[in-house]
């Protein structure tokens, strides 16, 4: 006759390994899901290879928020590097330079818009004279009715 055997009680050393197994095995799922994060985010951006660095850091941005990967991970993705990445610019924006430029022709309505550049200019704003010209010339002249004609 066959012997039955008792159910054996797992030793200590066993409920141990079966621990740290346990663990292994989600640390390996986190992984596989963010390996798959980034798989399915590089399908999506196959078609935009040739991006300006200012566009790939909008997509780094958005791979960070909406996929939660680290700045390092997202970087290389997208062939960027962290130093481009941090860049803030020191130079004023050009929306600013029309603000001022229009604060100034409000300050100084008979001054010309070379008079105006000058000025600009000496504030540190980099624009250029024609783009100066043109915006003056929008504040000059309003907009022609189509009806008018």
């Amino acid at each position: 006759m066959k012997q039955i055997e008792a159910k054996q009680i797992p030793s200590v050393a066993a409920l141990n390994r079966f621990q740290t197994l346990k663990k292994l095995n989600r640390s390996l799922a986190n992984d596989y899901t963010k390996t798959k994060s980034e798989k399915e985010l590089l399908k999506s951006m196959v078609n935009q290879q040739f991006l300006s660095p200012e566009a790939r850091k909008l997509l780094v941005e958005q791979a960070i928020k909406k996929y939660g990967i680290s700045v390092r991970q997202a970087c290389r993705l997208f062939n960027l590097s962290r130093t481009a990445f941090y860049y803030e610019s020191s130079r004023p924006k050009p929306d600013d330079a029309e603000k001022r430029l229009l604060e100034l022709a409000s300050l100084y309505p008979f001054f010309g818009y070379w008079k105006y550049y000058a000025m600009l200019r000496s504030e540190g704003f980099i624009i250029n004279h024609k783009r100066v010209y043109r915006i003056y010339k929008q504040m000059i002249q309003p907009p022609r009715d189509e009806a008018a004609n």
